[in-house]
């Protein structure tokens, strides 16, 4: 007998959710759907994937029908024009009718008999809270033994049907709320089943929690786990590549012991202009005229420090290309911040950072750094690179993600290839916008007794 895999997607329909679903669709549910469905071009024997859409509202006059629902269908093109077509409205300030979308989605599960070939799954997405008080909650004859002597229920007490009626349930939500995190838990069939890491690099605040049996949709949102990290350190996956350096030396002490000299990096710093835009970010149309380095040489040639630079601080489209290809690197989350520049006397902000550091780098090495980094100077991506290979000192390599996907002030990096220049309390951080996606930057960090600056 084939095997048939059944998805009821319900969805809030309220304005609270609107402005977060066209991020859900394409980062989540449209790959949860792809993995799901498969190819059936390439396999004809895969299991018959049907697909139905719920749409909840809130108690009140403000939305006009308080349930729907689709009919099932087996094509995942026209399920995903289903899912973009939503319109959301209404609602927003109300908690939402949760508990009579998740008894709408039993309702379209109405039997437990013959369904050992079955898996059925159901996707939670809201962005409110549930409706605090119990209601009547209608159960289908086949579920007449898990109705209680109390006819009202609240959603946590749906949600507790869905492992008895073999239906899993994963929550998606734009907001982390503990009440949503409730429900997941109590539809969960294993309890002590660890939840596995979710990919939500784009969307840091979003609370997404996938059932434990929906083994498709892990699949298509999880990450690899990382091992030996320290136990304060949370593995992660970034979408930046991991670059190599040289060898990483206990100190710079360390480093000016060594017979060879050191060569330092002399930054000829000049004032940054400009003027911020009415939205607070930095205006980077006039960004401001770039300074130059130059490096003292010693005769050295270090060959690793030569080869990390050109890959890192040289953001052609070759490297471009070789970062999407090595993403699959893990990185463990080291800081988290904002990004500034200084205009016209005031601090303007330009994006949120967070920072992934190589597992091989201490996670020492931002003990002191500040929750704002604010941009001191810029200098030219190229000439840095070109001087960069002459140094000898101790480098270490950070990954940044920027969380501005429409910063034009990185674009304006980006475009006229600009290196930032950070002073850290104890270190100078050289910062670049990678040539694919102003969100991508890659930094070097130099002790800052290495770096001089000369006006």
């Amino acid at each position: 007998m084939t095997e048939t895999k059944q998805l009821v997607v319900v969805v809030e329909g309220t304005a609270a959710l609107g402005p977060h679903w066209r991020t859900i669709v394409p980062d989540y549910l449209e790959k949860i759907i792809r993995s799901l469905c498969g190819d059936e071009d390439k396999n004809p024997d895969s299991p018959t994937v049907e697909m139905a859409l719920v749409n909840f509202n809130a108690h009140g006059s403000y939305s006009a029908c308080l349930i729907q629902r689709s009919g099932w269908t087996k094509n995942m093109n026209m399920f995903l024009e289903w899912l973009s077509a939503m319109n959301f409205s209404g609602g927003g300030f109300c908690d939402a009718a949760i508990a009579e979308g998740l008894a709408e989605v039993l309702m379209m599960f109405p039997s437990l008999h013959g369904i050992q070939n079955h898996q059925r799954h159901c996707i939670l997405v809201a962005a409110s809270n549930p409706y605090p008080l119990p209601t009547p909650i209608y159960i289908p004859p086949d579920y007449i033994e898990m109705q209680s002597d109390d006819p009202l229920s609240d959603a946590e007490t749906v949600a507790k049907c869905f492992k008895k009626c073999l239906v899993s349930l994963s929550v998606i939500c734009p907001r982390q709320l503990p009440k949503l995190r409730a429900i997941y838990n109590a539809a969960k069939r294993n309890p002590s089943e660890t939840d596995p890491t979710i990919d939500i690099m784009k969307n840091p605040n979003d609370l997404v929690l996938i059932s434990e049996s929906f083994m498709e949709a892990r699949d298509a949102l999880t990450q690899p786990e990382i091992t030996n990290l320290p136990s304060n350190q949370t593995p992660t996956e970034t979408d930046v590549a991991p670059v190599s350096g040289p060898p990483q030396t206990t100190s710079t002490n360390d480093n000016l012991q060594n017979s060879n000299p050191v060569v330092s990096v002399t930054i000829t710093k000049k004032p940054l202009n400009g003027n911020p835009t009415s939205s607070g970010e930095a205006e980077s149309a006039t960004l401001p005229g770039t300074s130059s380095t130059t490096m003292p040489t010693a005769g050295m040639d270090s060959t690793e420090v030569n080869d990390s630079v050109a890959t890192t601080m040289g953001p052609t489209q070759q490297t471009s290309s070789a970062l999407q290809s090595d993403s699959s690197r893990l990185y463990a989350k080291l800081w988290e911040g904002d990004l500034t520049v200084e205009r016209q006397g005031n601090s303007v902000f330009i994006t949120k950072l967070q920072g992934y550091r190589n597992p091989k780098t201490s996670e020492l090495i931002a003990k002191d750094w500040p929750l704002t980094m604010q941009i001191d100077t810029l200098i030219p991506e190229e000439e840095m690179k070109n001087n960069c290979r002459k140094f000898t000192g101790k480098v270490d390599y950070i990954v940044f993600r920027g969380m501005n996907e429409r910063s034009t002030f990185l674009g304006r990096l980006q475009e006229k290839k600009l290196c930032m220049v950070i002073k850290l309390p104890s270190q100078t951080l050289l910062l670049c916008v990678t040539a694919d996606r102003i969100t991508r930057l890659v930094g070097m960090v130099l002790p800052q007794e290495m770096v001089k600056y000369e006006k």
